[in-house]
This record gives C-alpha cells, sequence and structure tokens, in this order.
C-alpha cells in the first residue's frame, strides 16, 4: 500500500518522521525510489466526502513536520476544500452548459422564456428560422405583435392560469406572424420558472410549427363538409355499410332521402345485417350484390 492509498482509504492525517524506516512505506515504489526524509500527507474533506488529499516531504531533514505545521496545513486544507469543491461545480455547470446549448442549437423547436410582463428573456437560434427575426430583435421584448389578434385572448388566458396556478400548460395553438407579414400555426408547451422563495417568476417553453398540419386537417374538414352536404342534399338514396373482417356487412347509416323513403331514422339502422333490416330474402338478395361489389372491386350498377 502506499501512502497516498493509505490517506484514501484512512482518511486520518500523517506525519512520517523518517520515511525510509516506516513501515507504511516499506512497500511504496515512490518513497523506495526518491527517498524522501520526512513526509507529510493529509486528506482534504469536504461534507464529509473525500475530494484529495496535500502531501509534503522533505529529502533533507528528518521529522521536518511538526503538529504544529499539520495544524496550519489543516487550516489552509479547509480553505482548499472549498476552492476544489467550487472548481468542480463550475466544471459540472460548464459542461452542462455545453450540452443544453448544444441541445438547443440542433433542435428544431423554439426555446423561449418569458417573464410575467410577457417579455422574451431569452430566444434560442430557431427564432430567426422559424419567424425571420433575429434573437435581438425581439429579446428583451413582448411576444404580444407576434400572435394573431384573434387568438391572443385564449393566449392570455392560458399564460395567466400557468402564472396563478404553477400549473403547466399543454398544447397551446394559435397563429402568429413571420416576418414577411405571413401567419403560422404553432402549439406550445409551458412550464413556470420559479425563484429561490418558490415564486412564479415567469414561464419557459417550447414552440413547434404545426403549419403543414393545420392545413391538412383543414383540408380534410372541408372535404368532409363536401361530402356531408352531398350525402345529406343529394336526390338519390345513399347507404353506408361497414365490411368486418368475417365478411359481414353491417349498416352505419343511410341519407335523409332514405330515411324519408323508408320512414326508419339512420340511428335504427346503426349494426344491423342485410337480412335484420330488409328480410330474409330481400336481405339475401342485397347481400349478394355486396359480395358482387368486393369481387369485382369497382361500382356495380343494380
Amino acid at each position: 500500500m502506499t501512502v497516498l492509498q493509505y490517506i484514501a482509504r484512512t482518511q486520518e492525517s500523517l506525519v512520517i518522521a523518517n520515511a525510509t524506516a516506516d513501515e507504511i512505506c516499506a512497500t511504496d515504489p515512490y518513497v523506495l525510489k526518491h527517498r524522501p526524509k520526512s513526509i507529510l500527507c493529509s486528506p482534504i474533506v469536504r461534507q464529509g466526502k473525500f475530494i484529495g488529499l496535500v502531501y509534503l516531504e522533505n529529502n533533507l531533514v528528518a521529522a521536518a513536520f511538526t503538529s504544529e505545521r499539520l495544524e496550519v496545513v489543516k487550516i489552509l486544507m479547509g480553505q482548499a476544500a472549498i476552492a476544489l469543491e467550487n472548481t468542480r461545480l463550475y466544471q459540472t455547470l460548464q459542461q452542462s452548459e455545453i450540452k443544453f446549448r448544444a441541445f438547443v442549437e440542433n433542435v428544431n423547436d423554439l426555446i423561449y422564456s418569458v417573464n410575467k410582463d410577457a417579455i422574451f428573456t431569452y430566444l434560442s437560434p430557431q427564432f430567426k428560422d422559424m419567424w425571420g427575426y433575429e434573437v435581438a430583435d425581439y429579446l428583451d421584448r413582448s411576444f404580444v405583435p407576434l400572435v394573431h389578434p384573434e387568438d391572443l385572448p385564449k393566449v392570455i388566458a392560458s399564460n395567466q392560469k400557468l402564472l396563478e396556478t404553477g400549473e403547466k400548460q399543454a398544447g397551446l395553438e394559435f397563429r402568429t406572424q413571420h416576418r414577411d407579414g405571413s401567419w403560422f400555426w404553432i402549439t406550445c408547451n409551458n412550464s413556470p420558472i420559479k425563484d429561490a422563495r418558490g415564486q412564479i417568476v415567469g414561464f419557459r417553453g417550447i414552440a413547434r410549427d404545426i403549419s403543414d398540419r393545420k392545413a391538412a386537417e383543414i383540408k380534410l374538414r372541408d372535404r368532409e363538409l363536401f361530402l356531408r352536404s352531398t350525402y345529406e342534399g343529394v336526390s338519390q338514396g345513399i347507404c353506408v355499410v361497414e365490411v368486418t373482417p368475417s365478411r359481414d356487412f353491417r349498416f352505419v347509416g343511410w341519407n335523409p332521402l332514405l330515411e324519408k323513403l323508408t320512414g326508419i331514422p339512420s340511428t335504427d339502422i346503426v349494426g344491423k345485417n342485410p337480412e335484420e333490416l330488409l328480410g330474409a330474402s330481400y336481405g339475401a338478395t342485397i347481400r349478394q350484390n355486396y359480395e358482387r361489389c368486393l369481387e369485382a372491386e369497382t361500382t356495380i350498377f343494380l
């Protein structure tokens, strides 16, 4: 065992008057090679945790280190422990900042923070990609001018709820204006920022461009409205039939014209097969027609 290993294991100070004759040093390769006369070695402990050690040696005189000198070293070690801990904390903080910056600069979404007065206190570089402005153009400015006037009330309400209750606000969707004047949709997830006393002083969040999704939703909605208007307004009877995995046919509904002709509400036919709705004989005929349609994989006219 070496002197350094002994200190690390025992966490006790060690003063050796004659290193060449001391049993602790008898197998220490360093001592055997350099043959110091006297050694003082003491652990550096911070909040009960071993974080380093101080090693002093004298190559000229035996018993060079006294108990008085050990006390001085211990005082210095207290300061050294604080300095070492601060250095480690600073290095950890630096590493965290580097990782955070790398994440922020490479993610496609905007990361931001806002104070209680709706002022941006942080904007990630994606702000320029999404809005066309430089970060400096809106840092320390209100986000309100960027929000569509029709959507501003719900944005303010969501932020106010977060600031008052501390509850996270997720899935807030609204329109925002690009520097070129165009509008695009974003969704935001916001979380509160608290000070050392636990008081809410603002919020941080992530914003994602959902313009493509919104455009698809609008297109789908318009198509559904068109189909519904056709379904309900056409002068021909239309029924919707589901084909089950077992190749049975179940009615989903029919349009108002068939309701009028049959006197049966569309809701009353849901889940029924042709025989249940139309009787065994006529239902079997209808089933055959449906089978022909499936086999042909095209429209058939009856």
